[in-house]
Formats: structure tokens, C-alpha cells, sequence
């Protein structure tokens, strides 16, 4: 078990599992030198996964206040082409005698304070023998009511949330409704008057069923760069070819592309895939508020981080981020993945009309997650309307006029548009 920079769900690493099993019914548990507190009193665990389709299992094993171990069971371990799959399952839950161990006293439940102790991956009887690696990213846990819920979205906006608890719990769920009805499993219905913005509920093994209207989100927003008017405007002028036998000079924009850039340019995608540089590198901070070296292409921006090994030291900004701040798009309830579609739990959206397309040309890696669903939308290019959609880092466009696949698709030429939101003059 390592700690690498190659693949990442969020940040700049995350943990590489590494396992060999010789035969059927074998675990490895990977622990920390000292077991992990987990503040308050978690209900919940949470865990992102990349697999390796192996179908191993899964689990975290915990320690409670009298030394008491549980096996918290997390899931099946999927596929890379599913990218980053969230894996969750309760604390206080039922566990087999084989998911349990130790302590004193033995009683079989989760008694607070609660630490983490190791991830543990098996290989089930149903399972071959092997080696393989997965990753695993974003370990969290969750304090707060044992409630779990899943929302239904109705046709005319508002919402249907089940929830139910093990055992009784007292909650608020937030609303934008006056008053909310409420059913209960034998369909005996009330209602419900909200107060200060949330609905007053109790919880049990029985689930209620309330239909309502949901506030509407905050916007979600990703800090932007800061404006540095003296080195990204500044490096869209024109410049003189360098001449060092290395680096390119595009005379279309004037512009010069060498070194790191000009690698990450060239391996991925290129002309196609990034445009025309658009500047000349320059040093600026970043969204994290430290400084990097960085290069703006007409549909991207790079910056180079030289405490990451190749090809990691190049990463792309969040463009599609950036350029939708402050706009905020409707998430989809969860739906099955299929050859058709691909849903992404980390943002709510789906891929549909530029699935193949994505995933052909580098998916979360190249482009990040989805944040919108398809819509139409005026370019700003062209002044036509295309169905497009955006991604963490760009957008995509879809150009029915262009008669090859690969072709009616197109990014959208956010490292220009980013620019010229800032003041820049982009030639």
C-alpha cells in the first residue's frame, strides 16, 4: 500500500493497493502504525474506489471504545471504466459472528468513541486467484442522525423523500414548501408545517414519505484564479519566435510552445483536442492560491507542477468551472450506467450524446466530471446554437454539421473565453 500521485480522485494523490492471492478465500489488511479516531460519533462510512473489475470485496475494519473490531462491509470492487465508484454502508449495523472480534466487553455493537484500524480487500470462494491494484481515494465518515434517504423527482418540481432509521431518530429536513404532506407506510397521510426554512420529522423502521418542494441549491463554485492583469494579459501579446531548436513558434496566434507544454500539447490531443496557444507561459497563482508556471491554449489552460514526477507534472485548470461561476445546473437522481449512458454520483449528471466521444479521448482525466446535463446554448464564436455540455475542465460541443463522428465534436474555446472575462484582449 503506497501513497501515489498517478491516479486521484481529489487533491494530488491517493492510495495504491497492490494485492497477490494465491488461491480462493484470502484477505490482506492494510493498517496504518496507529489506528485513526473518527470524530463524534459517525453513523456512516464512505470510501471512492478505482478497480481493477477483479470483483474482490471491500471493507474497513473499525475499533470501538472497549477494543471491539467490526468488519464494515463496503462492496464488490468494479471496474477502471467506471472511473471513481462511491462506495457507503452504515456503522451501526448488524455483523456476522465472522465480522466481529475482541473486546471487552464483547457485545457485538459499536460503542463510541470509534477509530479506523485498516482497509481490508478479500478474495471470496466465488473469486479466481490473482494480482491486480486498485486505488482508493476520499475516505469519510458521517456524524449525525442514523437516516437514511433517497429523493424521487416528480414532474412538476417537487420532490418525494423517503427516509427511515433503525431506530428512532429526530430530524430536519430542509424545504422551501410551507407545508409539507406526509405519508406513512399504511398510507395514513398528514401534514407537516415547516418552520424556519425545515420540516420537523420522526424516523423509525417504517419508512414516511414526504412530498415537497427542495431549496434550491447554493451554487456551487471553484475559486478562480486570481486576476493577475500584469502576467496572463501581458502574455497575450505577441510574441518572437525562440529559436532554441526545441520550441515551436505558432505564427497563427504568436505565440511559443516548448518544454513540459509542449510534450503534455503534443500527447494529448494537440491542434484538436487543446487549439492554438494563446500566451506565452507566465507565473501566476492558482485557484489554490499558490504559484505555478502557466500556459493558456485557445480550449484549456496547463499549469506545470514540478513536485509531481512525469506525466503528472502538467495538470489542466478547471476552465469549465470557472467559466460557469455562479451558474447552477439541476442534478439527476441516480440512475443505472448502461452501454447508453454513464451516471456520475460525485456530480449528479449523466453522459449520453458525448459518452463515446469522452471516453475515447481521455474522460475525468482530460476533461474531469460532468457538471451540467446536455442543454442548448448560443456560441459565443459563431453566435449558433449547439447542444453542448459542460465538464470540470471544458466544454463539449456538438456540431451535427461535420459529417465524421470524431469531428462533430468539438471543445469549446474556454481558454478564450476565461481570458477575455478577465480583460484580457485576445488577438
Amino acid at each position: 500500500f503506497s501513497i501515489v500521485t498517478e491516479q486521484h480522485r481529489t487533491g494530488n494523490s491517493s492510495g495504491k493497493l497492490q494485492y497477490n492471492f494465491t488461491g480462493t478465500n484470502q484477505a490482506v489488511d492494510f493498517a496504518p502504525p496507529q489506528p485513526k479516531p473518527l470524530p463524534g460519533k459517525p453513523t456512516r462510512l464512505g470510501l471512492f474506489v478505482r478497480g481493477d473489475a477483479s470483483g474482490n470485496y471491500i471493507s474497513v475494519w473499525l475499533k470501538d471504545r472497549d477494543g471491539e473490531l467490526f468488519k464494515v462491509r463496503l462492496g464488490a470492487v468494479t471496474g477502471a471504466e467506471d472511473g471513481w465508484r462511491y462506495f457507503e454502508s452504515r456503522i451501526n449495523n448488524y455483523y456476522f459472528d465472522w465480522e466481529h472480534t475482541g473486546g471487552n466487553p464483547s457485545n457485538n455493537r459499536v460503542d463510541y468513541p470509534v477509530n479506523f484500524v485498516s482497509f481490508r480487500l478479500e478474495n471470496t470462494p466465488d473469486e479466481p486467484a490473482g494480482s491486480g491494484i486498485i486505488y482508493l481515494d476520499d475516505l469519510q465518515s458521517f456524524d449525525g442522525p442514523d437516516v437514511t434517504t433517497v429523493r424521487f423527482t416528480r414532474p412538476d418540481r417537487q420532490v418525494v423523500d423517503v427516509l427511515w432509521s433503525v431506530d428512532p431518530a429526530q430530524v430536519n429536513l430542509p424545504t422551501s414548501s410551507a407545508r409539507a404532506q406526509v405519508s406513512d407506510r399504511d398510507g395514513t397521510l398528514r401534514v407537516v408545517e415547516a418552520t424556519g426554512g425545515s420540516l420537523a420529522l420522526t424516523t423509525g423502521s417504517s419508512p414516511i414519505y414526504v412530498i415537497h418542494t427542495p431549496p434550491k441549491p447554493a451554487p456551487v463554485t471553484t475559486p478562480s484564479p486570481p486576476v493577475e492583469a500584469n502576467a496572463s494579459c501581458q502574455a497575450v501579446s505577441r510574441a518572437a519566435p525562440i529559436n532554441n531548436g526545441t520550441t515551436r513558434y505558432f505564427p497563427e496566434t504568436g505565440h511559443n510552445l516548448g518544454g513540459a507544454f509542449k510534450t503534455y500539447w503534443e500527447q494529448h490531443g494537440g491542434l484538436f483536442v487543446l487549439g492554438f496557444p494563446i500566451t506565452e507561459e507566465f507565473t501566476a497563482p492558482s485557484s489554490d492560491g499558490k504559484i505555478y508556471k502557466q500556459q493558456y491554449f485557445e480550449r484549456a489552460r496547463v499549469e506545470y507542477h514540478p513536485e509531481n514526477a512525469p506525466p503528472n507534472d502538467v495538470q489542466l485548470g478547471l476552465l469549465g468551472n470557472w467559466v460557469t461561476g455562479g451558474r447552477s445546473f439541476q442534478k439527476l437522481a441516480p440512475v443505472p450506467s448502461g452501454p447508453t449512458l454513464t451516471y456520475f454520483l460525485e456530480t449528479g449528471q449523466a453522459l449520453r450524446l458525448f459518452k463515446d466521444w469522452w471516453s475515447r479521448q481521455g474522460g475525468i482525466g482530460s476533461f474531469g466530471y460532468p457538471i451540467s446535463g446536455e442543454m442548448q446554448e448560443k456560441n459565443a464564436a459563431d453566435s449558433k446554437t449547439y447542444t453542448v455540455q459542460y465538464f470540470e475542465r471544458n466544454r463539449l460541443e456538438h456540431h451535427p454539421e461535420q459529417s465524421n463522428l470524431d469531428n462533430s465534436v468539438m471543445l469549446g474555446l474556454l481558454g478564450v473565453e476565461y481570458l477575455v472575462q478577465q480583460g484580457c484582449k485576445v488577438k
